[in-house]
This record gives structure tokens, sequence and C-alpha cells, in this order.
């Protein structure tokens, strides 16, 4: 609106005189002026409610009950037990998105926040009732709109829930002033707040990663063996990749781009060095803002950023420690023939730097020494660079030393910067333990850890010296 009036001020100073120039101006500034009030009423308050009324007594004699708390009404032809554990879940995630987004806007009415609920069984019945719109596009799981949603009744109760808080996320999200933010960001923030714990007390907890023993987060909730599944099929997805999101990747019914959106948020919203950063895109919805805020916050370690995205996907586990993962990127220095360079991993942290580049082509003698522990109950597990062999993981024998080359940007050529994050995916795993002489296959730093679960850091201790030698050539 502001670049139409200016360009209809451009043209009026060339069309008029100065005396009725000035007037135009005046005129307009005073239009601008009303704009400005305009816009800042519209942010004071959230957009009108339009949800219908119904017959309550009627939908009842048809099978539809009805349950309201402070901030769902929910009609429904599931039983009374279902419902009533589904109504507090809609309460407590109102005031955990608010904790994260925000206050939402107030009523200009003075009416409390509160959306209306469909989750049936029977589609036609709801559509004959009037419950579901005809002009309601298909929908497999979810659809939302406003201050509605409607969600399809899956087989399992966790996942009912989990689907309830997914669209009622997209209603409180879409309802705040400037929401425009992109799909991976709407659907992965859904899904978040969607993965959720209820303990003995009916306390609701969002945003989690499920634990090892939460079988059924892991089984009904099922993004983490999606995600595995995927990679396994199809390679995985880069950081790029799933930012580049569009409509027909959420239409697809592997639901792919949900199980990676919801991935992408989870990392960012848990990692100790960007999830004060991530947070602060719920404050920038718009598209434009959002896109730039994005790259204002995270261009300086875009690099690191897109290749720890590959190693935590790779590598994500219920119960991922997402603090004894991280990891700090520390550039090699190259070892002439001859020369040899010392470092010590810790058993209980992830990938960690050598400090030492490899080149393509050049062969290295790795050696490890020190004994660790890879458990403290019901007693010490004690290892040492070999690792275990009654215990394996991801192939091999727990505790062995393993490694990986990691190229950084002056290696990569910037327009094959995407075919270099698909080479990071598939990038293979050396197999080190006491002594391995190899063949760097890629030039890059050396990053070690000892081979573990990623949800199992905690319980190691102990560290171990790694010496890397550069064979002379003979």
């Amino acid at each position: 609106m502001l670049n139409l009036l200016f360009l209809l001020l451009t043209n009026c100073k060339r069309m008029t005189t100065s005396k009725e120039f000035r007037f135009i101006c005046a005129v307009l500034a005073c239009l601008i002026a009303l704009l400005g009030e305009t816009n800042a009423d519209e942010l004071k308050f959230r957009p009108p409610d339009s949800r219908p009324k119904f017959d309550d007594a009627s939908l009842a004699s048809l099978g539809v009950m009805r349950f309201e708390s402070k901030r769902l009404v929910l009609y429904t032809d599931v039983n009374e037990t279902m419902a009533r554990e589904i109504m507090p879940l809609i309460d407590q995630s109102f005031d955990a998105l608010e904790d994260y987004f925000g206050k939402m806007p107030p009523a200009e009415d003075g009416a409390e926040y509160q959306v209306t609920g469909y989750v049936l069984r029977d589609r036609q019945l709801f559509q004959e009732a009037g419950l579901a719109p005809k002009n309601l596009p298909p929908f497999i799981n979810g659809r939302h709109r406003g201050q509605e949603f409607w969600v399809n009744v899956p087989g399992e109760t966790y996942y009912l829930k989990h689907l309830v808080i997914h669209e009622a996320t997209h209603c409180f999200m879409t309802l705040l002033p400037g929401t425009n933010s992109p799909l991976w960001y709407l659907e992965g923030m859904a899904e978040l707040f969607g993965i959720h714990r209820v303990d003995e007390k009916g306390r609701a907890e969002f945003r989690i990663l499920p634990q090892p023993d939460e079988l059924d987060i892991l089984t009904y909730s099922g993004r983490i063996k999606l995600m595995e599944l995927d990679i396994r099929e199809n390679g995985g997805k880069s950081f790029n990749e799933v930012v580049a999101f569009d409509t027909n990747a959420f239409m697809r019914l592997d639901n792919a781009a949900y199980v990676w959106s919801w991935g992408m948020c989870k990392f960012l919203d848990s990692h100790p060095r960007y999830r004060e950063r991530f947070r602060e895109l719920g404050q920038h919805r718009g598209f434009d803002d959002f896109a730039a805020t994005m790259h204002r916050l995270f261009d300086e370690d875009a690099e690191d950023l897109q290749i720890e995205w590959i190693w935590f996907s790779h590598g994500i586990c219920p119960g991922y420690d997402f603090e004894r993962a991280a990891v700090d990127f520390r550039r090699g220095r190259e070892l002439q023939a001859g020369q040899s360079a010392s470092v010590d991993i810790a058993a209980d942290r992830g990938w960690q730097s050598s400090a030492v580049k490899l080149v393509a082509g050049k062969t290295y003698q790795v050696t490890a020494s020190g004994q660790f522990s890879l458990a403290d109950k019901p007693s010490p597990w004690p290892s040492e660079p070999q690792g275990i062999t009654f215990r394996y993981n991801q192939g091999l024998p727990l505790g062995r030393l393993i490694g990986v080359i990691h190229k950084e940007s002056s290696i990569i050529e910037v327009e094959n910067q995407k075919d270099e994050q698909r080479s990071e995916i598939l990038m293979p795993i050396v197999v080190i333990g006491k002594e391995s002489t190899f063949t760097a296959s890629r030039t890059g730093t050396l990053y070690l850890r000892v081979n573990d679960a990623f949800s199992s850091l905690d319980n190691n201790a102990g560290t171990l010296k790694v010496t890397v030698n550069a064979i002379a050539e003979p």
C-alpha cells in the first residue's frame, strides 16, 4: 500500500502545480497516518471469532457429543473417556504455545481464546450434521481453518492426541499477527508440540524427544523410525532440502516432509548452540522477515550447522543427548610426511576434532591407547579402543574408535555445494580401533568418537589418547 501511495505521489508531482502538489501531499500524509492507525489496531486484536453455533441437543441425538474446556469446544463421536483425555491437553498446550511464541492478542470483544475441534470417526455423519463443511478439502489426518480444526480418528489413542495438538498448534500460530512462515517451519513446529508426554498427575510436556522406554510414544508418533527408514531407502535430506519443502512435499502419502520438518525443528530447538537463535525465529513470522532473520541468525556458522544436521539425522535415536553430542568444529592442520599429532578423545562425547587435516590420496596411521568405561550400571563396562564384542552399535563393537573425514567450505566449490552436502550424507566411517593404516579418500579434518548410541553417552567415562601419523611416501 505504501509503495502504491509513493507511485501516486510521484505521478502527481509531474502533473500538478507546486500548490496543488503540497495539498495532495497533505492529503496523502493523512491517509498514511490513518493506515498506520488501522494496522496498529489490527495488531492489537486477533481476528474476529467466526466459529459457527450448533444445536447441541440435535447433534447428541445423532451420536455427536459436545465437550467444552477453557480453550476447546470438542464435537466428536468417540467415547467420552477419550474425549475427556483430549480436553486438558489443549488447555495446557495453549499455555506452552504462549510461553514459546508470546501472548495471543486479545479479542476485541474481550472473549477468551478458544478453538473448536471436530474429532470424527464417521465423516459422512459430520457432513450431514453440518460439522464438516462441503468445501473443506479432503484430508487424511487433519485440517485447520481459523479457530476450527478437524481430525480423523486413527487407530491409536496417543496418535489421536498428537494430531489434535498438531492442528490446535496450527490454529494458534496462524492467528498470531503477521504469520506467513515457510511450510517446513509451520508443519515442523506443529509436529514438535504434538509429540508430548503426560505424567501420572496429568501434567503434559510438549516438544519432547521420546526416551527408549516410552514405547507408546515411539510406536505411535513414529517420527524417529520413519526418519531412519527414509535414510535407508533414500539417503536422507540435507539442511537445504528440508527448508525448501513446498506444498507438494506435504501432499505425499509417506509423511516424509512432516518427519523431516519435525526433525529439523527438534534439532534446532534442542541444540545448545542453536536453540536460543531458533526460538527467536518464532517472533519473526512474516515470510520475508522470517527468511531474513534466519540468514542473520545462522549464516555465520551455516556450514557447521548443515554438517551437524546431517550427523544428527543419521545418529538420531530415542533419548538422543543433544548436549554431549554437540560438535565443537575445529579445522585441522595438515601434517607433513613423517609428522604426527596427538589428541584426547572423551568417551562421553560425540564427534570430536582431531585437529588434523587429512589429504586425499595420502596414507596415515592412527593409533589409540587408554581404557574407559561404557556404562555405570550394574557395574562399569571397561573397554579399550577396539571395543567390546558382546554388545554392538550400528554393526560395530560398542566402544570401538571410529572416524569421519569432514570437508570444510574452503574445499567446496560454491556451485557444487548441494552435491557436496549429499556426499557428506554418504561419507564413509573410518573404522580405527587400536590401530588403522589407511589412505584418505577425501581431504578434510578427521573427527573421532567412541562408537556408542547418542542416547548412552552420559554413562561413559574416561578418554583415549589418539595419535595421527602421516606416513612418508616410499
